[in-house]
């Protein structure tokens, strides 16, 4: 007894240890079947205590350690809901009935012993002793229907061996002296026989949890290999990945560098007559296509200043004729004044001169005359000459508004150079998103302007 009660309590701690890292949350039904195996287990230390002072019945620890087998079957039932694995839900299935079948099989044993030493059976009795036995069949016969071929032969060959036949005899007798008793089978020899059966089953048993462990272990080391596979592949993928965005970075920042670096130059060397060369990357062949069009309206918009800029040369050009007419009219105008001028001088010293000389004062009269005639032919030249800059100034305001025309063009055409170097800076952002969202996105494409 004290041998057997500690090979069982060695294995009821290794259960628990095993039970204690059981996440309640993620087996719910489990935990909670484990938690009423750990109850009935908890019982056992009450019942060796009556069993030491003889203070309990046969069949209240038959029924006591009944119990507490059946809460562990049940918790093994209850973890076959968590496994997906067909063939070891087989398995799991097997040995549940096995496992039932070997415990039929022990309260037989004990029924048998309590009916042999009283050599008679009571019909409760007896009716217990043959449920016991067609569980027994039962559970066999569903364990035969899904254990592996080696399970069942060490099953047949148990069936077969001395001990079980031994039993079928014994039973044998049971059955055809039940009415009146008196089978002369000692309890003892009936105890033993049913060990040694029961041991005999438990070899199987251990074969078949055997069994059932290396499945376990081989399905573990499957789906860690399979994890592991995943995780080499995950990470091969995400290198690819890494790789491939480098090269589609690369692939189009490299030619939008050389778009940039070509606009750039074009704006400080004000040459607007290049184009970008092409590209095998889409979204830059598109943007650079979009950037020569765009260079190729500058140059259609400077061709426009330039010609407006030659109007604007002509129109000055014709200013400063005007301008050297006017100066031209205005030294004409001042050489007039200043001979009106000296003959008025002169005027001045004829009459000075009048007192002294009447001779001199008519001859003084008549040349002052005369040249009163030239200052007034001198003065109607002046007018004239004041007409032609007057025209000419008409001509000049013509000019000044055909030149205001061609600025407020000009300031037009820069407007919308301004306007395009805009667009042309929202493109070269589009082309880069659009690029990095064709490699990221899939089919979309984003598309300027």
């Amino acid at each position: 007894m004290p041998t057997a009660r500690h090979k069982s309590d060695e294995q009821i701690r290794a259960f628990k240890a095993d039970v204690a890292t059981l996440d309640a949350k993620i087996y719910p039904d489990l935990a909670s079947a484990i938690q009423t195996v750990n109850g009935k287990l908890g019982d056992l230390a009450g019942l060796r205590q009556r069993v030491d002072h003889f203070s309990v019945l046969q069949t209240d620890s038959t029924a006591i350690y009944s119990s507490a087998v059946a809460a562990l079957v049940d918790a093994m039932g209850v973890s076959v809901k968590y496994n997906k694995d067909a063939s070891l839900s087989h398995k799991l299935i097997a040995y549940i009935s096995f496992v039932r079948a070997k415990e039929n099989a022990a309260q037989e044993r004990a029924l048998g012993a309590v009916i042999f030493a009283t050599d008679k059976a009571e019909p409760a009795q007896l009716q217990a002793m043959l449920n016991r036995i067609g569980q027994q069949d039962a559970h066999l016969a569903d364990f035969n229907g899904v254990a592996a071929t080696a399970e069942r032969a060490s099953l047949e060959a148990v069936l077969t061996g001395q001990p079980a036949q031994n039993v079928l005899q014994m039973r044998s007798v049971l059955m055809a002296k039940s009415a009146e008793g008196g089978f002369g089978i000692d309890p003892t020899v009936w105890f033993k026989i049913m060990t040694d059966k029961i041991n005999a089953l438990h070899e199987t048993e251990k074969l078949v949890a055997n069994n059932i462990i290396a499945s376990a272990n081989a399905l573990r080391d499957d789906s860690r290999n399979t994890l592991l596979a995943f995780v080499l592949l995950g990470a091969l993928a995400i290198g690819a990945t890494f790789v491939v965005s480098l090269w589609v970075a690369r692939s189009i920042s490299k030619p939008l560098r050389t778009t940039v670096a070509f606009a750039e130059a074009a704006i400080v060397n004000n040459d607007f007559t290049g184009s970008i060369p092409s590209s095998d990357v889409r979204e830059v062949a598109s943007a650079a296509s979009a950037f020569n069009h765009l260079m190729q309206k500058f140059r259609t918009v400077i061709d426009g200043v330039r010609q407006s800029s030659e109007q604007l040369t002509r129109a000055a050009h014709g200013m400063a004729e005007s301008s050297q007419a006017v100066s031209q009219s205005s030294v004409t105008q001042a050489n007039a004044a200043s001979s009106v001028a000296t003959a008025v001088e002169q005027a001045s010293v004829s009459v000075s001169e009048t007192s002294s000389s009447a001779q001199l004062a008519a001859t003084t009269v008549a040349r002052a005359r005369e040249d009163s005639e030239r200052a007034l032919e001198v003065m109607r030249e002046m007018i004239a000459q004041t007409n032609n800059i007057a025209q000419m100034i008409r001509q000049s305001s013509s000019n000044v508004q055909l030149l205001d025309d061609s600025s407020q063009k000009i300031g037009g055409i820069v407007q919308v150079i301004k306007d395009i170097a805009d667009q042309t800076n929202l493109l070269a952002l589009n082309a880069a998103i659009g690029g990095g969202a064709r490699r990221g996105a899939g089919p979309w494409v984003c598309r300027g302007g």
